[in-house]
């Protein structure tokens, strides 16, 4: 009995050809932290807020907690830079 219109191929999506690397998922690397000098000491982001009040309140609780704290203007927020108190000399 003959076969009437062409044989269908199998599709291959979702298969890698031989040889071919394996897709490597994004993931999330830990880089260094974001650093901004200001008059020559050296503060580290530590948290960003659209509002100004959050990021104010999240500065607060840093000095609270016996660091030196920033709120600078980021893009659309505010973000929160920290460091640590200098010794008393």
């Amino acid at each position: 009995m003959a076969t009437i219109g062409k044989k269908r191929r199998k599709t291959t999506s979702g298969k890698r050809k031989t040889g071919a690397t394996k897709a490597k998922s994004r993931r999330k690397v830990a880089g260094t932290p974001a650093t901004v000098t200001i008059a020559g000491n050296k503060f580290t982001k530590t948290a960003c807020s659209r509002l100004k009040t959050d990021a104010k309140k999240a500065a607060d609780r840093a000095r609270a907690g016996g660091k030196n704290a920033r709120v600078i203007k980021s893009g659309t927020g505010y973000c929160v830079y920290t460091r640590g108190r200098k010794k008393a000399a």
